[in-house]
C-alpha cells in the first residue's frame, strides 16, 4: 500500500474550487487532459479545465459525453474498455464523483494508469466510505434500497438526473492507496473536507443538527480519514 498523505482542508473550502486549484498547480503548459465521467447532466466542472488544456478527451458511458462542447474528442465508453484501444497518453486524468460508481477498482485504476504519461496524475473527488453519508449510501445500495431512501429524504427533481448505481469499493484513503499501489501508481495524496452543509439537505428537520455536530467532533479530533469528502491525486 502506498503511504497516505492526507491534508485537512477548512470546512468552508468549496470542493470544486479546491480541486481546480490542485489540478491547475500540477498542470503543465499545453497539457493533454482526459476527463472520465463528464457525461452526466448535472456537472460541468470539466469545462473549467478547458483553458488549461491543449487537448481534452471525454470518456463516459453516459451519452451526454458526446454533447460536451469542451471536449476535442469524446467516447461513449467505460474507461476500462476504451484505454486498451488507444495509444494516446495524457498529462492529467480527472474523475469527479466517479470512484463511488466503480464496480471493479483494479480494472478502473489499471486503465487510468495506462493512459497516463510518466509523472502524470489522476485527480478526483468522491464521498468517503467511512463518513456517515458514505456508510448509509453503501449499505442502502447493497440492500437495493438506495432509490427508496433517496425519495424519502429528497424532494427535488434532480434525483433522476444525477443518481446512478453506487458500489463504494474505492472510497476511503486506505482503499485508494492500496489499489493505486497495486495498479502501478507511485504516490497517493489526499485533501479532505468536512462540510456539514453538503449533507444537511438529506436529513429531516428533527435530525437537522446531526451533520453540524458530527462535523464539529471530527474537526476537533483532526481525523481527515473520517471527513465527508475526499479529493485525491494518484501520481504515475
Amino acid at each position: 500500500m502506498l503511504a497516505i498523505e492526507a491534508e485537512a482542508l477548512p470546512s468552508h473550502q468549496e470542493q470544486y474550487e479546491a480541486l481546480y486549484n490542485w489540478v491547475q498547480s500540477a498542470c503543465p503548459a499545453d497539457a493533454s487532459i482526459c476527463d472520465v465521467g463528464g457525461g452526466g447532466h448535472f456537472l460541468d466542472f470539466p469545462s473549467r479545465l478547458r483553458p488549461l488544456a491543449r487537448r481534452m478527451v471525454g470518456v463516459d458511458p453516459d451519452p451526454g459525453v458526446l454533447d460536451r462542447a469542451w471536449y476535442d474528442e469524446a467516447h461513449r465508453s467505460l474507461v476500462e474498455d476504451w484505454a486498451p484501444t488507444t495509444t494516446e497518453r495524457f498529462d492529467l486524468i480527472t474523475a469527479v464523483y466517479v470512484a463511488e460508481h466503480v464496480d471493479a477498482p483494479a480494472a478502473f485504476l489499471s486503465a487510468t494508469r495506462r493512459l497516463l504519461r510518466p509523472g502524470g496524475s489522476l485527480f478526483g473527488i468522491t464521498p468517503n466510505l467511512w463518513h456517515y453519508f458514505g456508510l448509509i449510501s453503501a449499505v442502502s445500495a447493497r440492500l437495493h434500497l438506495e432509490e427508496w431512501l433517496l425519495r424519502r429524504v429528497r424532494s427535488d427533481d434532480l434525483i433522476e438526473a444525477y443518481h446512478f448505481p453506487v458500489h463504494y469499493r474505492l472510497n476511503s484513503l486506505r482503499r485508494l492507496s492500496k489499489q493505486a499501489g497495486e495498479a502501478g501508481f507511485s504516490k497517493a495524496m489526499f485533501r479532505c473536507i468536512e462540510d456539514p452543509g453538503m449533507f444537511s439537505t438529506y436529513f429531516p428537520p428533527h435530525l437537522g443538527q446531526v451533520p453540524a455536530r458530527y462535523s464539529a467532533l471530527i474537526n476537533r479530533l483532526g481525523r481527515p480519514a473520517l471527513y465527508g469528502t475526499i479529493l485525491f491525486r494518484l501520481q504515475a
